[in-house]
């Protein structure tokens, strides 16, 4: 469940801070105080703080054009591909008789209750548990120790306290009712042949050679579709941030807390300072404090697309404008632009201009990159590929 919420934060991210990572602002036009309220009186605060300003004032700008991006596919990396893909079809056996010991590695279902109530986070299904692991509480495991295999128990435990993984359950009895499923025994490990390549291409393929040519494509195209995201890290590597407004990180901070608080009320937590211990593994104390950390960090790439943007004379036009709104109001099942203003600003303390503006900005930004990328086929580059911090300190 975590994986699949990280990837549900970095796609709002995308979706509302910007594609691959990289958060962008309106146009400086639109980057103004206004009188009007939002109908948030914190944003409504922050707006009244800001400036028109020019991003070339602030950035240096690398080369943004004639950006050399390698396609190039070498024998390891197909390779590598097909390893990957061999293990993840790999199972291990299941033991479905004896009794359970001390290293062993169990799947098992349970179901946690405080005062006979279930509570969130204290039930799972096929949970696989090494025993020994002190992956759980104190006696969770220890119980397990001589169940039998299909059996069922009861564990009568008392939450430690302190309990830093959620301090309200700290002290508390719980009891855990737990079934054995089976143990999980030797690793049988899948082969690399003529029958694999053929189930694992849906017949497409009937000799490894077919399936590695077919792996060395599929790597290729992958990195074909990626040549803008992977152009525009290097230019973010290859330029100079100056400085950062204080009133664009400020800004940035809102509307990252809020696109969090979003994400966490959309998985039914109505204690933030849950989903952040469980989702950021960190307490509120330290979220808030890596905010204007994390806030700065976007605004320098928002900085350097800004920046491009003016070098190039990007603007946005009425039909552009209007053509991006219907895809955000489709895409989030609103009918009206009013409901999708008020919609930006519940969930991301932005304007809806600005979030309009800015997507258009920032996909003619790196098409204007990508456009202008030079393909490397035969050979990968002398550097690695860049990420958005290097040179951005």
């Amino acid at each position: 469940m975590r994986k699949k919420i990280y990837a549900v934060i970095a796609l709002c991210m995308a979706l509302e801070i910007g594609i691959t990572g990289c958060g962008t602002s309106a146009p400086k036009e639109k980057v103004t105080s206004s009188t009007e309220s939002t109908g948030n009186e914190e944003l409504d605060k922050t707006l009244e703080n800001t400036k028109d300003y020019s991003a070339l004032d602030y950035v240096t700008l690398g080369d943004y054009k004639g950006v050399e991006v390698s396609t190039y596919v070498s024998d390891e990396d197909v390779e590598s591909k097909i390893g990957q893909e061999t293990a993840a079809a790999s199972t291990y056996e299941e033991i479905k008789e004896g009794t359970v010991k001390e290293g062993d590695t169990v799947s098992i279902n349970f179901v946690g209750k405080m005062n006979g109530q279930e509570f969130d986070g204290g039930s799972a299904d096929d949970y696989v548990l090494e025993i020994g692991s002190h992956s759980f509480i104190d006696g969770f495991e220890e119980g397990l120790v001589g169940v039998k295999v299909g059996d069922t128990v009861d564990l009568n435990l008392k939450f430690p306290d302190p309990y830093d993984n959620n301090p309200d359950f700290a002290g508390k009895d719980v009891v855990f009712t737990v079934t054995v499923n089976y143990i999980q025994g030797e690793r049988k490990t899948v082969e690399f042949d003529d029958e694999f390549a053929k189930n694992n291409s849906n017949g497409e393929c009937n000799t490894t050679e077919e399936y590695r040519e077919k792996v060395r494509n599929d790597l290729y195209n992958d990195k074909v579709s990626g040549i803008a995201d992977t152009a525009f890290m290097t230019v973010l590597s290859n330029s100079e941030v100056k400085e950062c407004p204080q009133f664009l990180v400020d800004l940035m901070k809102l509307r990252l807390d809020a696109s969090y608080k979003s994400i966490a009320s959309k998985y039914k937590y109505d204690d933030f300072e849950k989903f952040v211990q469980d989702y950021f593994e960190t307490t509120i104390d330290e979220y808030n404090k890596s905010l204007d950390e994390r806030a700065t960090q976007y605004v320098k790439q928002q900085l350097v697309t800004e920046a491009i943007a003016e070098k190039e004379n990007i603007a946005v036009s009425d039909e552009e404008y209007q053509e991006t709104l219907k895809e955000y109001m489709d895409g989030n099942g609103v009918s009206n632009e009013k409901e999708m203003e008020k919609f930006s600003i519940d969930n991301f303390a932005s304007k809806l201009d600005t979030i309009i503006n800015e997507a258009v900005i920032l996909n003619k930004v790196l098409k204007v990159v990508k456009d202008n990328a030079v393909e490397v086929k035969d050979k990968p580059l002398a550097t690695a590929t860049p990420t958005p911090s290097d040179n951005q300190e």
